[in-house]
Parts: structure tokens; sequence; C-alpha cells
């Protein structure tokens, strides 16, 4: 089995854990740290708010989450999740357009990647459509 490559190394270490947020006002109590993977807990979909309305916001039986993103540094960055999930960054009420998408390296339990071009500021991840109330998230800032 190869390594992960070096900006998704912090995969291999799932000891930190939040549970989202189910509405925007919510998501600002609810830090992403960067550069970290996070056992995310998520809501069922019929108890979420959802501040932009999701692509794929998948059925009642599904759920999904909200959480804040701050970046410091300008950049292309990566959410990768170990479970199917419709991905969005938010920020001022929009959707941002994502700049590319993956699946994880085949030596890993990364199962979708999405990468957003972000600048300093504050942002809401917004999960939606997941099959799992509970799935590992890093967000991180590619080299």
């Amino acid at each position: 089995m190869s390594a992960l490559p070096s900006e998704l190394a912090a995969w291999t270490y799932q000891g930190n854990a939040w549970t989202s947020a189910t509405d925007l006002s919510n998501a600002q109590d609810v830090p992403v740290t960067l550069g970290q993977t996070a056992d995310a807990t998520l809501h069922p979909t019929p108890e979420m708010d959802f501040p932009v309305a999701a692509e794929k916001p998948g059925t009642n039986e599904d759920f999904g989450g909200l959480a804040k993103i701050t970046v410091k540094k300008a950049g292309t960055y990566r959410v990768a999740l170990g479970d199917d999930a419709w991905i969005d960054i938010i920020s001022e009420g929009k959707a941002l357009p994502s700049s590319a998408h993956a699946h994880g390296p085949a030596c890993s339990t990364i199962h979708k990647m999405v990468d957003f071009q972000l600048v300093p500021g504050h942002y809401i991840l917004q999960l939606a459509g997941s099959p799992t109330d509970k799935m590992p998230v890093l967000v991180t800032r590619l080299p």
C-alpha cells in the first residue's frame, strides 16, 4: 500500500470529532480545524435548515450538517469525505463553485474529494445527502 499524498496525511489520524449544526446560526459554533480529520456527526435531513439548496439534498432518510471554516491564507482547499455526500462551501449566502472533483486515492478510505478556491474569510461547510450519520471529514489547504 502506498502512502497518502502529504496534503492528505492527516486522514490516517481520526481522533477528533464534532457534531454538525442544523442551521446557519449554530454553524458558527462548530469550527472545522483545517488539516485535521474529524469524525463528523450529521443530522437527519428533515431536521436540517440548509442555507443554500443542495444540488443533491438526499431523501428524508439521509443526513446533513453545517460547520464553519476559517481561512487565513488564499489557496486551493480540499474537502475529503469518508462517505458519499453533496459538498458545498457557502460564502455570503451563495454556494461557491468547485474547482475539481475526485475520488480518494486507492490506498485510502477517502470516498470523495472536492476542491475550492478560497480567500481569507469565514465560510460554511454544508454536507447533504449522506447515507450515514457519521463520517470522517478533512478540510485542508493544498500545497
